[in-house]
């Protein structure tokens, strides 16, 4: 892959990154929820275009063999799962706030719906030599199949196979025109559906496809739409490149570092409620630019460390 197309990637994932600063430390700031706006906005893709960025660079890993790319994927995503749990348990028996059971289900779930996508996709891809088949058999079962909804694997494994469908189609390479209706056709998708839309999540199980179908329909298209934008704008504006991609190569590390600061750490300061929308909205741009910046310093010099490299990155940064 050629280094442009790998900032504009890095571009991506720091927007994406601050997206999910922003909805954590919103849950924070925001006791009287006056920035609802902002947490429905961010909540609506914000996960999507993550597992969309994790699908298109999947392919290299879903060739390996099964012993390979296991070890591989166990190394960067669960390992510092359970090393970064430990001091959030740790925090919640000091503190008294939060749940342990919960933190050893649910925490950094990002990263274990991840590892489920990719060994999933792995074994469908063995047994489905047309990636349209696979895709769809396979998003079917997930439906139908006990706890498919769990962590919301089988709602963002969606996302996963449109990154690898994205990669295969060298969407990224349209030319400038096409780049431009798309851009604009995505937007005013993603405006006219998500201002119709009337539940902003919904697991997705046979139950809700018969009770909620409309709601799936209408988080799916306002997901993908806003996907698409982010994709082809980023593209368009290579300033924003220069800007984002460093710390765009550290967004694991990142999202993992969050978990402590502004997940655990940062309510135990915040005491303050915010009375207006727009300040509630300033207030969180401002704080997540600035915790996105600290988490990135940490990262990129932490992990300079083989070791810390190792355990708390999975080897992410070599």
């Amino acid at each position: 892959m050629n280094k442009s197309r790998i900032e504009y990637f890095d571009a991506i994932k720091a927007f994406a990154m601050f997206l999910v600063i922003c909805g954590h430390t919103l849950q924070y700031l925001d006791r009287l929820q006056t920035g609802k706006c902002l947490h429905d906005f961010i909540y609506s893709f914000h996960m999507p275009l993550f597992m969309m960025i994790s699908g298109y660079f999947a392919s290299s890993s879903l060739k390996k063999n099964f012993s390979v790319f296991m070890s591989k994927k166990i190394e960067q995503l669960i390992l510092p799962v359970i090393i970064w749990t430990i001091p959030l348990l740790v925090l919640i028996f000091l503190t008294g706030r939060g749940n342990i059971i919960n933190e050893l289900i649910g925490s950094y779930w990002f990263l274990r719906t991840l590892f489920a996508c990719y060994v999933f996709t792995w074994g469908i891809k063995k047994i489905f030599k047309n990636d349209v088949l696979g895709f769809t058999v396979s998003t079917v079962l997930l439906v139908f199949l006990p706890k498919g909804s769990f962590l919301q694997f089988n709602w963002l494994y969606i996302f996963f196979w449109i990154g690898i469908f994205f990669k295969k189609n060298n969407l990224e390479k349209m030319n400038k025109t096409k780049s431009l209706i798309l851009i604009f056709f995505s937007l005013a998708i993603f405006i006219v559906t998500y201002f119709i839309q009337h539940q902003s999540f919904v697991n997705i199980n046979p139950i809700t496809i018969k009770t909620n179908s409309i709601d799936i329909i209408l988080n799916f298209f306002i997901a993908l739409s806003a996907c698409l934008f982010i994709f082809f704008t980023f593209r368009m504006n290579k300033k924003w490149h220069t800007i984002t991609k460093d710390i765009g190569k550290y967004t694991l590390g990142i999202y993992l570092v969050q978990g402590i600061i502004v997940e655990s750490i940062l309510p135990l300061f915040l005491r303050f409620t915010i009375q207006t929308t727009l300040f509630t909205i300033l207030v969180t741009l401002l704080t997540s630019l600035f915790l996105l910046f600290l988490c990135y310093l940490f990262v990129k010099y932490s992990s300079k460390n083989q070791l810390v490299n190792l355990l708390l990155f999975g080897n992410q940064y070599k």
